[in-house]
């Protein structure tokens, strides 16, 4: 035995004798405690019976006999009596030795005195506390060695919905609210206690509910051991956690399921990382979990830095600050590079700290504003190297940014018109309010491209192309570019060119009209050489060539009123050419109907002639052959515009062709004059005839066809 430790030990000590229970050596400690020097117990041959109250000693002769008999030391509380009559309390430890070849017994006393009376005075307190027991968020169960329930507080009936009368007495085991799937590994933690192993414990588990619900809980169980050490009962504290292992599941399903990759790292090593992360690196969990953050990196980040060594330092600062935002580049196991953002967060738990790490990929977010950069270099060379004037505002129109054409063009540098109103700097009086503001409604994610006037450093006037495209952001006004282009020379040149237009307008029409009139003598001539003639058949001929020389004649009177002086409306035309032809040749003793059906359409003139001459010649034979013998009679000009086709048709119900119409064809000067004209329309006439009349047809395409009058001239 160590004498010094035997000797300065703060609690009292002995050595007594196991066969005779004298005590055979003392401390200091004990002397003073007990109030009995070494000699004096060596002189009366004290034994460890003398140092106890007398009521106390029947007691312990009979548990002196249960040692002898199961060899288990002495251990527990026990009431000890010094030399003056003090009582107090002690809890012995001992531990069996040999002293002086003598087996013997080394006893420490600790003195409890305070404690045990502080138990005493606690009756209520422990009333009190049990309570609290009853109506503590924290059910309490106890049970004994065989696992029966020995007590059932009132939120234990609150958390299983079993009341206390209908499972007190019973096995643990035999109500439902245990017996969960779980139902082996609780057993499995609770019998541990039982068999000593472990005098407490604590897990989670889940059960169930008397309701059917399953419902989490904590258990927290602790031993209670007799005097002997054997166990009495077990106490179990359950915890309701159902709502903070949903909030949990909840969190765990955000973790798997979150956009960004999130890891734990304890001890700069990854502990736990969700899916997202896998993808990131491209490696299954277990090949992530117990890697450092640099092993999924290049050995230098793009700065030069080498990333072990600032991995180390980005963890020790966001564990001494709290947290740590950066960039950083990581390499997957494809060697891919990926530039992330990545945010520490420092987590303190139990065990340790750990540090929560959330990485974002931004490698398509860097890619995008590389290529914004560029985009901007790009307009920022084109804005200033753009030989058009160009100017920037702001929402207010007042002046950011112009080109060096801009410089050129009005003569002012950036210096002298930055944050100037681009309006009352170039724009001349009473032009301002005929451009549209940037602020104004009507402006919205519209362009604009107008014509106006513009004034130089100098005070030149100058005639400018303006084009203008603003900037709305939200549907608020941010920025506006403007562009002018000069074209002062532009204008005087489309001013002479108008001047000239307007020259060969007056004398086209001049043109028309003189020959519109001749073509009138002309025909008049004719007219006065029938009052002359007294041939019938030569007064029919002269009117023939009277009339072509009218349809030609009303085509210019008609190109003489129109605005193209190109084009006629054939609807119109056709009208006035029936018209005059019946008034010219309608015969007074019969009744020559007229109907005419043309679509709404133009012709150029070098169709409209040919065309209208044709129809002339087809309505005049009609007057003059078809109705022989009838007093009345119905001629029918249909006209159809077919998209780019012009289908026309003119019918009579007279009396038909006559047998010889083909001989006489080839002689007639009206039949070959009426083929020759389609040939120009590029088309060849066609003649249906019976007993219900006769119907002339052609069909040509509509063209802009080249000529003296046309608009796309040869």
């Amino acid at each position: 035995m160590d004498q010094l430790l035997f000797e300065q030990n703060p609690n009292p000590m002995l050595i007594y004798d196991l066969e005779t229970l004298r005590i055979l050596k003392v401390n200091a400690v004990f002397s003073r405690k007990y109030k009995y020097s070494s000699e004096e117990i060596e002189e009366r041959g004290l034994t460890i019976i003398q140092i106890r109250p007398e009521e106390d000693i029947p007691k312990f002769r009979e548990s002196l006999y249960h040692l002898e008999r199961t060899g288990i030391k002495e251990v527990g509380v026990f009431r000890h009596q010094s030399k003056t009559g003090n009582i107090f309390y002690v809890s012995l430890t001992s531990q069996d030795i040999t002293f002086e070849g003598r087996k013997a017994r080394l006893v420490v006393c600790h003195d409890i005195t305070r404690q045990v009376e502080a138990e005493k005075k606690s009756t209520s307190a422990l009333e009190e506390l049990q309570h609290h027991i009853e109506n503590s968020p924290l059910a309490s169960v106890k049970w004994d060695h065989e696992f029966q329930i020995m007590e059932w507080s009132g939120t234990a009936e609150k958390i299983s919905g079993y009341s206390a009368a209908e499972v007190i007495g019973k096995d643990l085991f035999s109500i439902d609210f245990f017996n969960s799937a779980e139902s082996g590994q609780i057993k499995k933690n609770i019998e541990s206690l039982v068999s000593g192993k472990a005098d407490n414990n604590q897990f989670e588990t889940r059960v169930q509910h008397k309701n059917g619900d399953q419902i989490y809980i904590k258990v927290h169980s602790s031993a209670l051991s007799d005097e002997d050490g054997d166990l009495h009962s077990v106490l179990t504290l359950i915890e309701d956690v159902t709502e903070q292992k949903k909030s949990e599941i909840k969190y765990q399903r955000l973790f798997e399921n979150a956009n960004d990759g999130i890891l734990i790292l304890k001890d700069g090593l990854f502990v736990d990382c969700n899916k997202q992360a896998e993808k990131l690196f491209r490696a299954s969990k277990p090949e992530i979990l117990g890697k450092s953050p640099d092993y999924f990196s290049p050995g230098k980040q793009p700065d030069g830095s080498c990333s072990a060594t600032e991995v180390s330092k980005r963890i020790d600062r966001a564990l001494k600050t709290g947290s740590h935002l950066f960039e950083w580049q990581h390499q997957n196991t494809r060697d891919d590079l990926i530039d992330v953002e990545v945010s520490l967060n420092k987590i303190a738990f139990p065990d340790g700290e750990y540090l929560q790490a959330i990485i974002r990929d931004v490698t398509n977010k860097k890619r995008t504003q590389a290529e914004l950069k560029k985009n901007e270099e790009l307009f920022r060379n084109l804005f200033l190297k753009s030989p058009a004037a160009l100017v920037m505002v702001d929402a207010d129109d007042r002046i950011q940014l112009i080109n060096e054409s801009f410089e050129n063009m009005f003569g002012y540098s950036l210096g002298e018109v930055k944050g100037k109103n681009i309006d009352k700097l170039v724009v001349p009086e009473g032009e301002a309010a005929h451009f549209p503001k940037i602020k104004t409604r009507s402006y919205v994610d519209q362009d604009f491209q107008i014509e106006g006037k513009r004034v130089t450093k100098c005070g030149t006037t100058k005639h400018v192309l303006i084009a203008g495209m603003p900037v709305y952001i939200d549907g608020k006004p941010v920025a506006g570019l403007g562009m002018y282009l000069d074209i002062t020379a532009h204008k005087e040149s489309e001013r002479e060119l108008k001047k000239s237009l307007e020259e060969k307008q007056v004398l086209l029409e001049e043109v028309h009209h003189r020959v519109k009139n001749n073509l009138a003598v002309v025909s008049g001539l004719l007219e006065m050489q029938t009052m002359h003639v007294g041939d019938e058949r030569l007064t029919r001929y002269i009117q023939n060539s009277q009339l072509r020389i009218q349809s030609m004649a009303l085509v210019h009177e008609m190109l003489y009123k129109s605005s193209t002086l190109s084009e006629i409306k054939f609807q119109n035309y056709v009208g006035k050419l029936v018209s005059v032809i019946s008034n010219v040749l309608e015969p007074g003793v019969k009744n020559i109907a007229i109907e005419i059906d043309v679509d709404n359409f133009v012709l150029n003139v070098n169709q409209a002639i040919p065309c209208a001459l044709v129809i002339s010649e087809l309505l005049t034979n009609a007057y003059e052959y078809a109705f022989e013998g009838r007093e009345e009679g119905k001629v029918v000009i249909d006209i159809v515009e077919n998209g780019d086709m012009i289908d026309v048709s003119v019918k009579d119900n007279g009396v038909g062709l006559p047998n010889d119409f083909k001989q006489k064809k080839e002689k007639s000067l009206g039949i070959n004059l009426m083929e020759n004209l389609c040939l120009q329309l590029e088309t060849n006439i066609g003649v249906e005839s019976g007993e219900w009349g006769t119907r002339f047809f052609f069909t040509f395409k509509r063209t802009n066809k080249p000529g003296s009058s046309s608009l796309n001239r040869i």
